[in-house]
């Protein structure tokens, strides 16, 4: 078992998609606390605001979002929130392989999914090495 609790930070600027995805985690009872901003600058607020939370975070992040994109967000993460034991699974439309090519340059990334987001998706990030820890009873 994880020592801390996984947050669950979903961060896109899709609206409709945030409400899709919102009712697929309450349908499968998804067991983390789960937050969704439509930013990237909202969720590094949200992240100031709880800095002394001992939470640890698996973030699903959108690329192309506008003012802050996802590889803005990650740049942030890395620099003033390095100390975060974060997990980041990007969730995206894009088809470029140099997303793919560019997201294995950071550490945090562990997975690139193309949207749409599944039900698949989610069983499967609980068995992900990294995050089987949170999800063990």
């Amino acid at each position: 078992m994880a020592q801390h609790p996984l947050q669950v930070l979903f961060i896109d600027d899709d609206r409709i998609l945030n409400m899709i995805h919102k009712a697929m985690l309450n349908k499968i009872n998804f067991p983390s606390k789960v937050t969704f901003f439509e930013s990237a600058e909202e969720a590094l607020a949200y992240l100031a605001d709880n800095k002394d939370d001992t939470s640890d975070y698996l973030i699903m992040l959108d690329i192309n979002m506008p003012t802050m994109d996802g590889w803005e967000f990650l740049d942030e993460l890395g620099s003033k929130w390095a100390h975060l034991t974060s997990f980041v699974v990007m969730v995206t439309s894009s088809i470029d392989q140099g997303d793919i090519t560019k997201s294995k340059d950071y550490p945090q990334v562990i997975q690139f999914i193309h949207k749409p987001f599944k039900y698949d998706h989610l069983a499967n990030l609980k068995n992900l090495p990294q995050l089987k820890p949170y999800f063990s009873s």
